[in-house]
């Protein structure tokens, strides 16, 4: 298999998990900390295991062969950071109230 087949196939595969799993699962998590919720146990290890997933060392080169992609990939980072953030925020606030 050609590199340029090889990459079409993972970016399938990869396109289509960001579709049917990553995305929605982020725009829930960032619905629930825009709302003022906290996040569960749960919620954060899944941000730090989708992180660990887009930091993947294999996925770089992808990138860098498909610059097209790059503005997709910054969307991401993006929207973990304003889930982030806002989680901070929520936590904070929580803290806060429990003085």
């Amino acid at each position: 298999m050609s590199l340029p087949d090889k990459d079409s196939g993972t970016i399938a595969v990869v396109l289509q998990r960001l579709d049917t799993e990553l995305l929605p699962s982020m725009l829930e998590l960032r619905k629930k900390v825009d709302s003022g919720e906290r996040l569960s146990d749960w919620d954060i290890y899944y941000l730090k295991q989708a992180l660990a997933r887009a930091k993947d060392a294999s996925l770089q080169p992808l990138i860098e062969r498909h610059p097209e992609y790059r503005s997709l990939v910054g969307g991401l980072f993006s929207l973990y950071g304003q889930v982030v953030d806002r989680a901070l925020e929520n936590e904070c606030r929580a803290a806060q109230a429990g003085r």
